[in-house]
């Protein structure tokens, strides 16, 4: 069993990175700003994460997945709407998107923080990647699905909303997305009814 004790100090350092790295980016997200405003010692920091950028994609990590995994019904459209939900929720969190623009800028400029990000959050791993091998092995989805593409058909589109277009996702959104992934890649292709943002 874990000690509580540094479950918590682990909680501690990897939100006080993750609010320094959205409220003022890389360059002032330094170790001891972190121990500062976690109230947890350097050396403590410097010995669990030897390197920075391990720190920081840490903090990313619970970000980027969701703190925990949603509970998969079984059922393909329900887990996919559930999932985007999820998705939405969390790029429409002002911390979450500053620290995303932030992880994507960094690994723009860093090419060892890059790698280190794609090691640990690889898409293929990802909780929807498990929905979308779900639904193919039930046969809700079909046989023949790309996964990267399918991939991509669920979390561009979002991307695009609050990057772009610089909206909030909205309820009416995720029906779009949703819709428009199972007309492309449900088993029956059968036309789904969606909803149009207005």
């Amino acid at each position: 069993m874990t000690d509580p004790r540094i479950v918590a100090t682990r909680r501690a350092v990897l939100g006080a990175a993750l609010e320094l790295v959205a409220e003022r980016g890389f360059a002032d997200a330094t170790i001891e700003a972190v121990s500062e405003r976690s109230g947890v010692a350097r050396s403590t920091i410097y010995r669990r994460w030897p390197e920075p950028n391990r720190l920081f994609l840490e903090a990313f990590w619970p970000m980027t997945t969701g703190e925990t995994a949603l509970v998969r019904t079984g059922d393909t459209v329900t887990d996919l709407a559930s999932y985007l939900a999820d998705y939405a929720r969390r790029l429409n969190d002002p911390v979450y998107f500053a620290a995303l623009v932030a992880l994507i800028d960094r690994a723009a400029r860093d090419d060892e923080f890059a790698a280190m990000h794609r090691a640990l959050t690889d898409a293929r791993r990802s909780r929807a990647a498990q929905v979308i091998a779900d639904g193919i092995d039930a046969g809700h989805l079909d046989a023949t699905t790309d996964l990267d593409a399918a991939l991509e058909a669920l979390t561009a589109p979002f991307l695009y909303i609050r990057m772009i277009r610089h909206d909030a996702v909205a309820d009416t959104d995720i029906k779009r997305v949703l819709g428009d992934f199972l007309d492309r890649f449900g088993a029956d292709h059968a036309p789904h009814h969606r909803s149009r943002r207005r």
